[in-house]
């Protein structure tokens, strides 16, 4: 009887592992939201707890889906957009996070500035030759992900060299969109103008302390008010050491 229950046993874990090991492949694929804004489900609801909640990742997903699919949900999460509601977008960038686990999920992962890094190199800013009719879409997700990156809770994961490799692909999202200024408000810039600025107050140089009080102006600020355009414009000169005109 004991060798019988031993076979039984040997039989339903290797039933049991070959069975799993196509759930685990799927886990390095990203979720798929199941509701999205614009479909008849997403009409029904009438609060913001409702839109939150069905944003979430299930439990079992969230914790077995691998970093680099994590990272990849992230930024196709529904209700990304909300952060430019707020006054102030790094405000709000921290509402985002805190109502979605996935983001906050990710902050917890090794490796998930390398991750994020990755994504952020592969994104182009649309030119006028290749603007679609998406692209607004696509740069707010660029914008998105730079304010995603410039919260504490994520830029603390990135390590020094990490930083040094970032700083010159910020600046040059922002020449990307400054070549095509007929596409690209000052909004857009607002993401990378507060991420480069947060990058130079933790590394803290010696350029930092020389220029502290317009660099904290651009940490502290990061809103849409006109009264702020001439900080950013300050800004835009200071970094590319050039004439800057929005």
């Amino acid at each position: 009887m004991n060798r019988f229950l031993y076979i039984l046993v040997l039989a339903l874990s290797l039933i049991s592992c070959s069975k799993s090991n196509p759930e685990h492949e799927l886990l390095n694929a990203k979720y798929d939201f199941p509701i999205l804004p614009g479909s008849e489900q997403w009409a029904e609801f009438t609060t913001g707890k409702q839109m939150y909640d069905a944003c979430q990742i299930p439990e079992n997903i969230l914790k077995s889906i691998t970093t680099k699919a994590l990272a990849e949900t992230c930024m196709d999460y529904p209700l990304f957009f909300i952060f430019t509601a707020y006054n102030y977008m790094n405000e709000g960038i921290i509402e985002v996070i805190n109502n979605f686990n996935g983001l906050t999920e990710l902050s917890k992962r090794d490796g998930c500035s390398k991750q994020l890094f990755d994504i952020y190199k592969q994104m182009s800013v649309p030119n006028l030759s290749n603007w679609t009719n998406t692209s607004e879409i696509y740069v707010f997700h660029i914008l998105y992900l730079e304010m995603v990156m410039s919260a504490d809770v994520f830029l603390v994961t990135f390590s020094d060299e990490e930083l040094i490799k970032l700083q010159p692909l910020v600046k040059q999202k922002i020449l990307e969109r400054f070549a095509v200024q007929e596409k690209y408000s000052l909004l857009s810039y607002i993401g990378a103008l507060h991420l480069y600025a947060k990058i130079l107050k933790r590394q803290n140089t010696s350029f930092y302390k020389e220029n502290m009080i317009l660099i904290n102006k651009i940490v502290q600020t990061c809103s849409l008010d006109p009264l702020n355009a001439t900080f950013y414009i300050d800004f835009l000169k200071l970094i590319f050491s050039e004439n800057v005109t929005l």
